[in-house]
């Protein structure tokens, strides 16, 4: 997986104009193949929860900007609660920025 070839695709699909929804579908589907990826092969480095922890920051900005937030909730917090277990930190880091970024949530009430 060559994230930074994932990011950069991102970055190009913004430049096509597509709609704010496709945008964040595309940023949440990263992060969601990272927590996946994980799961099936194992603990990855710190660079690679780093990368996926930063696209699911950029994607929950976008999200709230775009006044998403409660469009992609439900899919939000299954991308904190599948990453539970995984180390570095990464399910913390995951909480925490969708704690902050999402209305009235805390982290301990991600995932019930």
């Amino acid at each position: 997986m060559h994230l930074a070839n994932a990011r950069r695709i991102v970055n190009n699909c913004r430049k096509l104009s597509p709609s704010a929804r496709d945008i964040a579908d595309l940023m949440l589907c990263h992060v969601e193949n990272g927590v996946a990826f994980t799961n099936s092969f194992g603990d990855i480095s710190a660079p690679f929860y780093m990368s996926i922890e930063r696209m699911f920051e950029s994607a929950c900005k976008h999200i709230v900007k775009n006044n998403l937030r409660d469009d992609l909730l439900v899919r939000r917090r299954a991308i904190v609660s599948r990453a539970a277990g995984i180390g570095w930190g990464f399910p913390d880091t995951l909480g925490e920025i969708y704690a902050t970024l999402s209305k009235g949530s805390r982290p301990e009430a991600v995932g019930k």
